[in-house]
């Protein structure tokens, strides 16, 4: 017994160091792959900005390049002082119960349970699928249809996802689709006034739908890559909207 267990110490031994000496040659042999990030590429990078501020760029412009930057990027979800909470709870000022009550915001409220589900009662909670983005996309599906209105270019996509469930097919261009239209635009209208959406299914003067990049080498595509190259700056530096 003694001698069995004196081998079995060796025998864990000897693979203990056959380990170590294949994590070794390992090791070695990967010494030249890659190199070391240098500290200007993980400046690049490192745009967390930590609660206590630390990691904020050097301030830079003005109160009124910051006005001009909120209100392009920032003012249609949060109003123009922070104080909104049509879409998100408001950066400043807090929200009251009497604003749920009002459906002012619509976001806190709560929302349906799922416990008929779980339980066999009922098999749905929900009869349609509202959804948005910005002020650029409205949506609203049920089981079998799906539409998608664009109202700054005008545009209104309808799919039958019973027999296009990847939304490959566009119907809204064919006249016996029509009434299904109408009949889900009103849906969508009834849906966003229920969410507070003051957002506008058409506008007055919509942009066009088509687009065509500019000719290599043009004057546009010049101004496109140093746009490009303008907002890749920002956002190495932590600063984009």
């Amino acid at each position: 017994m003694k001698l069995t267990f004196k081998l079995s110490l060796a025998a864990l031994a000897m693979t203990a160091l056959s380990a170590g000496s294949a994590l070794a040659d390992t090791k070695m042999a990967m010494t030249n792959i890659g190199r070391d990030a240098t500290p200007a590429e993980v400046k690049a990078w490192d745009i967390d900005v930590r609660p206590d501020f630390k990691g904020l760029p050097k301030g830079s412009g003005s109160v009124a390049k910051g006005e001009e930057l909120w209100e392009s990027k920032c003012a249609s979800c949060h109003g123009g002082f922070g104080e909104s909470n049509e879409v998100f709870t408001p950066l400043i000022g807090g929200t009251t119960k009497d604003d749920i009550k009002t459906g002012r915001v619509k976001g806190l409220e709560e929302g349906k349970s799922i416990v008929p589900i779980l339980n066999g009662t009922q098999t749905k909670v929900r009869g349609v699928l509202y959804t948005a983005y910005r002020d650029c996309q409205r949506a609203i599906r049920d089981e079998r249809w799906k539409l998608i209105r664009y109202p700054l270019v005008d545009r209104t996509q309808l799919f039958d996802l019973s027999n296009d469930p990847h939304e490959l097919t566009n119907l809204a261009d064919k006249p016996e689709h029509a009434a299904k239209i109408a009949e889900l635009t009103e849906l969508l209208k009834r849906e966003m006034a229920d969410h507070a959406d003051k957002s506008q299914l058409t506008v007055a003067e919509p942009k066009p739908a088509e687009w065509t990049p500019p000719a290599a080498g043009s004057e546009p595509a010049k101004q496109a890559r140093e746009k490009h190259a303008a907002v890749l700056k920002l956002r190495h530096q932590g600063i984009s909207g």
